[in-house]
């Protein structure tokens, strides 16, 4: 990426002011899904009121906030979900939606299409439904979300499909990759997968082996669009809480949605407060890659895409490496050829 278009990005500029731009908002840890691989421990937080949500809004109104992205849970098991979406819409908010959208139906849809939703994200696990239903553990899920994003497409609301790659559905990324395209709809490929966010770390039986990473890295990067970056001093290691942060549906702070570190609480202390003076978050977005002690040195850094929150939450080190993404990294190195030729990024969010 070069300078001029660095200098220019939105999210390069927030970055740099430490404009908090993008927030994410857990409305609930309800879900009427069960994912094998679900980093959720738990499923019963109803989430923020409305009426606090309200006054976060204008909170964020204040601080030049732009972009509100509400997941879950699953965001419309609560009652009051479309009516929370039009309060942020009133605002001139760009509103994105997490969602397995199996709960949604017509009526919904239009009026998400009459508040012009930016985005829909959703997974598809695989186009049979023995595997996807199994996966989620609910029959008849994968029906439900077909026949909803025939809706949402008819009343052409952009929709991302993430495909979360684990070793029950490792071979049915092909079938995705053709309903999406068929569909017009982004693909979003990845083998990410976390520990639950209370440290166990069962869902990581699920990851795939080196093998199938070797074999299939390429044809993942290139759907999710990865480019490798070179590290450089400057460079922030978390850059994006600089421009954004999550607020879980207790009222926890955190940097990022990966860092389960809570920082601060909106219900008793204002966002503003939290982003202008908590001394924790301005170490984590000041961090730069220089000070880490073994990432600037290790030969895999180019191809590796760490995250501090995941390291923590794995490894028990915030600034130390991950060693899941470092098995990623050796992937890529052993296609190297392949990211030469694409090319290598200056910037890395």
């Amino acid at each position: 990426m070069n300078s001029e278009f660095y200098d220019n990005d939105i999210y390069a500029l927030a970055s740099k002011n430490k404009t908090l731009l993008s927030v994410t908002i857990e409305l609930t840890t309800r879900c009427n899904w069960r994912c094998k691989h679900c980093y959720l421990p738990s499923y019963v937080t109803k989430g923020i009121s409305r009426e606090c949500l309200y006054e976060l809004f204008q909170d964020l109104r204040e601080m030049g906030t732009f972009e509100l992205l509400f997941t879950g849970g699953e965001i419309f098991t609560r009652p009051d979900t479309l009516e929370i979406i039009r309060d942020a819409r009133e605002m001139f908010f760009d509103v994105k939606l997490f969602t397995n959208v199996s709960l949604l139906n017509e009526e919904i849809i239009k009026a998400l299409a009459e508040l012009n939703i930016s985005q829909v994200s959703c997974t598809v696990f695989s186009m049979n439904e023995n595997i996807h239903d199994q996966i989620t553990s609910v029959k008849g899920s994968l029906k439900k979300t077909v026949a909803n994003l025939n809706l949402l497409k008819e009343y052409d609301i952009p929709v991302e499909v993430k495909q979360i790659i684990l070793t029950t559905n490792q071979n049915c990324i092909d079938e995705v990759s053709e309903f999406c395209k068929n569909m017009n709809f982004k693909h979003l490929a990845t083998t990410n997968i976390f520990y639950k966010t209370d440290g166990n770390a069962t869902p990581s039986i699920f990851r795939v082996s080196d093998q199938f990473l070797n074999e299939n890295i390429v044809k993942i990067d290139t759907i999710r669009n990865f480019r490798c970056f070179e590290n450089n001093s400057s460079m922030y290691v978390c850059n994006a809480t600089r421009y954004s942060c999550t607020i879980e549906s207790n009222g926890n702070f955190l940097a990022c949605n990966n860092l389960n570190m809570p920082i601060g609480n909106i219900l008793n202390t204002s966002i503003k407060d939290i982003w202008l003076n908590s001394t924790t978050l301005h170490e984590i977005q000041n961090k730069k890659f220089s000070e880490l002690e073994k990432c600037p040195s290790c030969p895999l850094n180019k191809y590796c895409n760490r995250c501090s929150g995941i390291a923590l939450l794995e490894d028990k080190s915030l600034w130390g490496c991950l060693k899941s993404e470092r098995q990623v990294a050796r992937a890529r190195y052993v296609n190297q050829d392949y990211y030469s030729g694409i090319g290598i990024t200056s910037f890395h969010c």
